[in-house]
Protein backbone atom coordinates (compact mmCIF):
# COMPACT_ATOMS: atom_id res chain seq x y z
CA UNK A 1 0.00 0.00 0.00
CA UNK A 2 1.55 3.66 -0.89
CA UNK A 3 1.37 5.78 2.20
CA UNK A 4 -1.59 8.86 2.13
CA UNK A 5 1.50 11.47 1.23
CA UNK A 6 2.56 9.39 -1.98
CA UNK A 7 -1.22 8.83 -2.96
CA UNK A 8 -1.87 12.43 -2.42
CA UNK A 9 0.97 13.13 -4.93
CA UNK A 10 0.17 11.00 -7.13
CA UNK A 11 -3.19 11.80 -7.83
CA UNK A 12 -2.75 15.27 -7.49
CA UNK A 13 -0.38 15.01 -10.30
CA UNK A 14 -2.52 13.10 -12.52
CA UNK A 15 -5.66 15.58 -11.46
CA UNK A 16 -3.36 17.98 -12.93
CA UNK A 17 -2.34 16.25 -15.76
CA UNK A 18 -5.73 15.62 -17.07
CA UNK A 19 -6.25 19.05 -16.72
CA UNK A 20 -3.41 20.75 -18.29
CA UNK A 21 -3.58 17.77 -21.38
CA UNK A 22 -7.21 18.07 -21.28
CA UNK A 23 -7.14 14.12 -21.41
CA UNK A 24 -11.07 12.08 -21.19
CA UNK A 25 -8.67 9.16 -20.49
CA UNK A 26 -6.49 10.35 -17.55
CA UNK A 27 -9.48 12.20 -15.84
CA UNK A 28 -11.22 8.88 -16.13
CA UNK A 29 -8.08 6.99 -14.41
CA UNK A 30 -8.02 9.50 -11.91
CA UNK A 31 -11.85 8.79 -10.92
CA UNK A 32 -11.21 4.73 -11.40
CA UNK A 33 -8.54 5.09 -8.93
CA UNK A 34 -10.42 7.50 -6.57
CA UNK A 35 -13.51 4.58 -6.15
CA UNK A 36 -11.22 1.68 -5.68
CA UNK A 37 -9.76 3.59 -2.70
CA UNK A 38 -13.06 4.40 -0.88
CA UNK A 39 -15.36 1.94 -1.86
CA UNK A 40 -16.99 -1.04 0.19
CA UNK A 41 -18.59 -4.26 -0.79
CA UNK A 42 -21.65 -5.44 -0.25
CA UNK A 43 -20.04 -8.87 1.65
CA UNK A 44 -18.16 -6.13 3.94
CA UNK A 45 -21.24 -4.17 4.95
CA UNK A 46 -23.11 -7.85 5.78
CA UNK A 47 -20.07 -8.26 8.48
CA UNK A 48 -21.41 -5.23 10.41
CA UNK A 49 -23.83 -5.15 13.08
CA UNK A 50 -27.49 -4.93 12.21
CA UNK A 51 -28.22 -1.41 13.18
CA UNK A 52 -24.89 -0.50 11.22
CA UNK A 53 -26.56 -2.52 7.66
CA UNK A 54 -29.90 -0.76 8.36
CA UNK A 55 -27.80 2.76 8.19
CA UNK A 56 -26.40 1.83 4.76
CA UNK A 57 -29.74 0.44 3.64
CA UNK A 58 -31.56 3.13 4.37
CA UNK A 59 -29.05 6.07 3.07
CA UNK A 60 -28.93 3.71 -0.30
CA UNK A 61 -33.18 3.96 -0.24
CA UNK A 62 -33.60 7.67 -0.13
CA UNK A 63 -30.21 9.03 -1.89
CA UNK A 64 -31.58 8.83 -5.24
CA UNK A 65 -30.97 12.31 -6.13
CA UNK A 66 -31.80 12.55 -10.28
CA UNK A 67 -35.00 10.42 -8.97
CA UNK A 68 -36.64 13.25 -6.89
CA UNK A 69 -40.19 12.53 -6.34
CA UNK A 70 -41.31 12.69 -2.84
CA UNK A 71 -38.42 14.74 -1.52
CA UNK A 72 -39.72 18.25 -2.32
CA UNK A 73 -36.77 20.34 -1.50
CA UNK A 74 -34.91 19.75 -4.38
CA UNK A 75 -36.43 18.71 -7.19
CA UNK A 76 -34.34 21.61 -9.14
CA UNK A 77 -31.38 18.27 -9.09
CA UNK A 78 -33.37 16.74 -11.61
CA UNK A 79 -34.07 19.28 -13.58
CA UNK A 80 -30.84 20.94 -14.39
CA UNK A 81 -28.46 20.70 -11.89
CA UNK A 82 -26.80 17.53 -12.48
CA UNK A 83 -27.39 17.42 -16.22
CA UNK A 84 -24.36 16.09 -17.54
CA UNK A 85 -22.62 15.07 -14.56
CA UNK A 86 -20.76 11.72 -14.53
CA UNK A 87 -19.92 11.80 -11.09
CA UNK A 88 -21.84 12.10 -7.70
CA UNK A 89 -19.62 13.06 -4.32
CA UNK A 90 -20.84 11.08 -1.71
CA UNK A 91 -20.39 11.85 2.11
CA UNK A 92 -18.14 9.84 4.29
CA UNK A 93 -19.35 10.13 7.51
CA UNK A 94 -23.06 9.38 9.12
CA UNK A 95 -24.94 10.06 12.33
CA UNK A 96 -27.35 8.05 13.31
CA UNK A 97 -29.22 7.28 17.21
CA UNK A 98 -31.91 5.18 18.36
CA UNK A 99 -35.01 6.10 20.00
CA UNK A 100 -37.98 4.24 21.64
CA UNK A 101 -40.46 4.81 18.66
CA UNK A 102 -41.42 6.73 15.01
CA UNK A 103 -44.34 5.26 14.95
CA UNK A 104 -46.44 8.24 13.77
CA UNK A 105 -50.02 7.80 15.27
CA UNK A 106 -48.51 6.61 18.98
CA UNK A 107 -46.34 10.23 19.00
CA UNK A 108 -49.19 12.43 17.73
CA UNK A 109 -51.38 10.53 20.28
CA UNK A 110 -48.81 11.25 23.14
CA UNK A 111 -48.85 15.18 21.67
CA UNK A 112 -52.36 15.58 22.00
CA UNK A 113 -52.72 14.21 25.67
CA UNK A 114 -49.98 16.76 26.69
CA UNK A 115 -51.79 19.67 24.74
CA UNK A 116 -54.96 18.89 26.44
CA UNK A 117 -53.80 18.25 29.31
CA UNK A 118 -52.16 21.96 29.28
CA UNK A 119 -55.58 22.75 28.17
CA UNK A 120 -57.44 21.44 30.70
CA UNK A 121 -59.61 18.97 27.99
CA UNK A 122 -60.23 15.52 26.93
CA UNK A 123 -57.63 13.93 24.54
CA UNK A 124 -59.81 13.03 22.26
CA UNK A 125 -61.91 16.37 22.15
CA UNK A 126 -58.33 18.17 21.36
CA UNK A 127 -58.02 15.62 18.48
CA UNK A 128 -61.71 15.81 17.41
CA UNK A 129 -61.05 20.43 17.72
CA UNK A 130 -58.03 19.62 15.37
CA UNK A 131 -59.42 17.52 12.98
CA UNK A 132 -62.11 20.08 12.91
CA UNK A 133 -59.46 23.06 12.23
CA UNK A 134 -60.40 24.31 15.40
CA UNK A 135 -57.58 27.56 15.53
CA UNK A 136 -57.28 27.29 19.42
CA UNK A 137 -56.10 23.60 18.82
CA UNK A 138 -54.20 24.27 14.99
CA UNK A 139 -52.04 27.22 16.77
CA UNK A 140 -50.87 25.16 19.92
CA UNK A 141 -50.17 21.66 17.97
CA UNK A 142 -46.66 21.24 16.18
CA UNK A 143 -45.47 17.66 15.33
CA UNK A 144 -41.70 17.06 15.73
CA UNK A 145 -40.12 13.80 15.89
CA UNK A 146 -38.05 12.70 19.12
CA UNK A 147 -34.90 13.98 19.59
CA UNK A 148 -32.15 11.33 20.58
CA UNK A 149 -30.04 12.19 23.36
CA UNK A 150 -27.14 9.97 22.28
CA UNK A 151 -25.85 10.23 18.59
CA UNK A 152 -23.20 7.72 16.85
CA UNK A 153 -20.90 8.70 14.36
CA UNK A 154 -19.47 6.46 11.44
CA UNK A 155 -16.52 8.10 10.69
CA UNK A 156 -15.53 5.61 7.42
CA UNK A 157 -18.37 5.73 5.81
CA UNK A 158 -18.32 4.22 2.21
CA UNK A 159 -22.21 4.51 0.97
CA UNK A 160 -23.82 2.51 -1.42
CA UNK A 161 -26.57 3.57 -4.03
CA UNK A 162 -29.13 2.22 -5.79
CA UNK A 163 -27.83 3.36 -9.46
CA UNK A 164 -25.11 3.10 -12.02
CA UNK A 165 -25.19 6.38 -13.74
CA UNK A 166 -23.99 8.92 -12.43
CA UNK A 167 -21.06 6.98 -11.31
CA UNK A 168 -20.07 7.57 -7.30
CA UNK A 169 -16.69 8.11 -5.21
CA UNK A 170 -16.61 9.08 -1.91
CA UNK A 171 -15.27 12.78 -0.91
CA UNK A 172 -13.00 11.94 2.19
CA UNK A 173 -11.20 14.55 3.84
CA UNK A 174 -8.18 14.15 1.88
CA UNK A 175 -9.54 14.06 -1.42
CA UNK A 176 -11.84 17.47 -0.48
CA UNK A 177 -8.29 18.91 0.25
CA UNK A 178 -6.85 17.79 -3.06
CA UNK A 179 -9.60 19.27 -4.91
CA UNK A 180 -9.58 22.93 -3.25
CA UNK A 181 -5.39 22.34 -3.67
CA UNK A 182 -6.17 22.10 -7.02
CA UNK A 183 -8.73 25.22 -7.65
CA UNK A 184 -6.58 27.00 -5.76
CA UNK A 185 -3.07 25.92 -7.24
CA UNK A 186 -1.88 24.73 -4.23
CA UNK A 187 -0.71 21.48 -5.14
CA UNK A 188 2.88 22.22 -3.84
CA UNK A 189 4.63 24.47 -1.34
CA UNK A 190 5.04 27.81 -2.48
CA UNK A 191 3.04 27.52 -5.74
CA UNK A 192 2.25 30.69 -7.19
CA UNK A 193 -0.70 31.77 -6.97
CA UNK A 194 -2.98 31.61 -10.01
CA UNK A 195 -4.99 34.12 -12.31
CA UNK A 196 -8.79 34.65 -11.66
CA UNK A 197 -9.24 33.64 -14.84
CA UNK A 198 -7.53 30.54 -14.58
CA UNK A 199 -9.19 29.22 -11.84
CA UNK A 200 -12.51 30.00 -13.59
CA UNK A 201 -11.20 27.41 -16.07
CA UNK A 202 -10.16 24.89 -13.77
CA UNK A 203 -14.20 24.99 -12.25
CA UNK A 204 -15.06 24.79 -15.65
CA UNK A 205 -13.10 21.49 -16.19
CA UNK A 206 -14.40 20.19 -12.97
CA UNK A 207 -17.86 21.07 -13.96
CA UNK A 208 -17.14 18.42 -17.09
CA UNK A 209 -17.69 16.11 -14.12
CA UNK A 210 -19.36 16.74 -10.74
CA UNK A 211 -20.79 19.50 -9.45
CA UNK A 212 -19.13 22.13 -7.04
CA UNK A 213 -21.58 24.17 -4.98
CA UNK A 214 -21.02 27.53 -3.35
CA UNK A 215 -17.90 28.34 -4.37
CA UNK A 216 -15.28 25.25 -3.79
CA UNK A 217 -16.51 24.93 0.21
CA UNK A 218 -19.24 22.40 -0.34
CA UNK A 219 -17.81 19.67 -2.71
CA UNK A 220 -20.73 17.07 -1.56
CA UNK A 221 -23.65 15.84 -4.09
CA UNK A 222 -26.63 17.05 -2.36
CA UNK A 223 -28.71 15.63 -0.47
CA UNK A 224 -26.73 15.73 2.42
CA UNK A 225 -27.83 13.47 5.30
CA UNK A 226 -27.35 14.85 8.72
CA UNK A 227 -28.85 12.05 10.62
CA UNK A 228 -30.76 8.93 10.74
CA UNK A 229 -33.04 8.05 13.63
CA UNK A 230 -34.57 4.64 13.87
CA UNK A 231 -37.05 3.02 16.51
CA UNK A 232 -35.95 0.25 18.82
CA UNK A 233 -37.57 -2.33 16.24
CA UNK A 234 -35.54 -1.06 13.39
CA UNK A 235 -38.73 -0.80 11.27
CA UNK A 236 -38.76 2.70 10.97
CA UNK A 237 -36.47 5.67 10.19
CA UNK A 238 -36.05 9.48 9.84
CA UNK A 239 -33.39 10.85 7.93
CA UNK A 240 -32.58 14.71 8.30
CA UNK A 241 -31.19 16.40 5.21
CA UNK A 242 -29.87 19.16 3.98
CA UNK A 243 -29.19 20.40 0.01
CA UNK A 244 -27.52 23.37 -0.30
CA UNK A 245 -29.63 25.94 2.24
CA UNK A 246 -32.80 24.49 2.58
CA UNK A 247 -33.86 21.01 4.85
CA UNK A 248 -36.23 18.72 6.27
CA UNK A 249 -36.80 15.09 6.53
CA UNK A 250 -37.74 11.54 4.98
CA UNK A 251 -39.97 9.26 6.71
CA UNK A 252 -39.07 5.70 6.26
CA UNK A 253 -40.47 2.06 6.92
CA UNK A 254 -39.29 -1.28 6.93
CA UNK A 255 -42.22 -2.90 4.60
CA UNK A 256 -41.15 -6.87 3.66
CA UNK A 257 -38.23 -6.33 4.76
CA UNK A 258 -37.29 -3.49 2.33
CA UNK A 259 -37.17 0.25 3.20
CA UNK A 260 -39.49 2.36 1.60
CA UNK A 261 -40.45 6.43 1.71
CA UNK A 262 -43.50 7.10 2.84
CA UNK A 263 -43.33 11.07 2.97
CA UNK A 264 -40.89 13.96 3.09
CA UNK A 265 -41.09 17.44 4.09
CA UNK A 266 -38.70 20.34 3.58
CA UNK A 267 -38.95 22.09 6.98
CA UNK A 268 -36.33 25.35 6.57
CA UNK A 269 -34.62 27.32 4.35
CA UNK A 270 -31.82 29.58 4.61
Amino acid sequence: MVTLFSFGQKQDKLLLKAYRSNSPEKIALFFDIWKKNTSLSSADIKTMNDTVQNVYQVFKEFYTPLKTEGIGSYEWGQSFHYTGVKYLLLQDSITFAVVDTLNKDTLIQAKFVKLAKRLNITADSAIRAYKAGAKFIIQRFRFEWPTPTIYTTITKFRPQVSFSTPETVTLTEQYAVLIRNFLNNRTKSGAKKITQEERDKRYVFLGKYFKVWNGNWELYSPPYVTSIIFDKSLENAVVNYHVVSDGGYAYLKKINGNWTLIEAEKTWSH
